[in-house]
């Protein structure tokens, strides 16, 4: 028997039809907002100010601190979730599940170590083909913490 779909939480959508007709912008969806009484938050409120590194070749080479480490299970296998703030204050979550930065920490990890420390030159890339079962070659890339 299929159960009833039950709200946990809701908002109400702006019923006006030509206020959302109107909609065609941030600025609009904004005002609209505005109009109807809604203080919009900024997402930068909530959470710890970290985000997800978009691409980690912005850390190579920059100087970070590692703030904390922590090691889950995902679906490919296990990987690292690190903590970094960066010598000008830039604050990301790194994540790592390969033969570089993941194996690093576990390493620093199974001896009992504290994996929080300084990186002084930041990250360093390797690029690499790699040949999977198929047997054709692919370009790859992994991220090693520099100084190990």
């Amino acid at each position: 028997m299929a159960g009833k779909a039950s709200e946990v939480a809701t908002t109400d959508l702006i019923t006006d039809d030509n206020a959302l007709r109107n909609i065609s912008s941030l600025s609009d969806a904004l005002q609209a907002l505005s109009d109807a009484g809604v203080t919009v938050k900024d997402s930068t409120d909530y959470g710890n100010g970290f985000v997800v590194v978009p691409d980690k070749n912005q850390l190579v080479g920059k100087p970070m601190v590692i703030l904390g480490a922590k090691q889950t299970m995902g679906d490919q296998g296990e990987f690292t979730i690190l903590y970094v703030v960066t010598e000008a204050g830039e604050k990301f979550v790194v994540t790592d599940g390969g033969a570089g930065i993941h194996r690093q920490i576990s390493a620093v990890l199974d001896a009992g170590e504290d994996p929080r420390m300084i990186v002084r030159q930041g990250l360093v890339r390797s690029d690499y083909e790699y040949v999977g079962d198929d047997g054709v070659g692919r370009p790859a890339t992994t991220y090693y913490l520099s100084g190990f």
